[in-house]
């Protein structure tokens, strides 16, 4: 009894690039708790402009040390994602 076999190949496809979700936010409240035992205390905001563009402001305070500070910011994100992931950005406060 004789079997035979075919074998078949057909093309393979690569997977397609992957595309970020869109971010279900549009804005972003950030502190950092652990700075309330060494008494600093700091705020940062920012919110969406556009598809890889943000706007933001921060504060701080430095207890012991009697120093303040407030900047605004802005945030450019290449891979269009904004609020996620790497960015380039310019701050200036006093």
């Amino acid at each position: 009894m004789r079997r035979v076999f075919l074998l078949l190949s057909t093309a393979a496809f690569a997977q397609p690039a992957a595309i970020m979700p869109a971010d279900p936010y549009d804005q972003v409240l950030s502190t950092n708790p652990l700075g309330i035992v060494l008494e600093w205390f700091n705020a940062e905001y920012e919110r969406k402009l556009g598809a890889s563009l943000t706007i933001g402001a921060s504060a701080s305070n430095f207890g012991d040390l009697d120093q303040s500070n407030a900047a605004a910011l802005l945030r450019w994100y290449p891979q269009q994602s904004p609020l996620d992931g790497f960015y380039l950005g310019a701050r200036a406060g006093a």
